[in-house]
């Protein structure tokens, strides 16, 4: 059941069919529940480059809750979002499936950083 706080074609909260609605960091989300299918190339490089990713920034979690904190501040996103990004985009060399981190490339931290 999904709920509509703000009138009929208002905020809605909960699951609707196959969809669910939520609020995530102030802002609506809405995400489908289901079976994707059989998964692309694309998709699988995706997915091995946030494993990739996950991997290092698993390693490095508490540094990058306080390095990237000032950077998230104001935004929708989480400094763990902020740092998973810049790592996936930024870090990361050769192609599927053989993946890894260019570490010379890795930033720790972004923004000013409080002493």
């Amino acid at each position: 059941m999904a709920k509509a706080a703000n009138g009929p074609l208002g905020t809605l909260n909960g699951k609707l069919h196959n969809l669910v609605f939520y609020v995530l960091n102030g802002q609506h989300v809405c995400r489908t529940i289901g079976d994707p299918g059989k998964p692309s190339i694309n998709q699988l490089a995706n997915r091995q480059e946030m494993s990739v990713t996950m991997r290092l920034v698993k390693s490095i979690r508490e540094f990058i809750s306080v390095s990237f904190d000032l950077e998230a501040q104001g935004t929708v996103k989480n400094a763990h979002n902020l740092a998973t990004s810049y790592i996936k985009k930024k870090a990361l060399k050769g192609q599927y499936p053989n993946l890894s981190v260019d570490y010379s490339k890795v930033e720790l931290s972004h923004g000013t950083l409080e002493g």
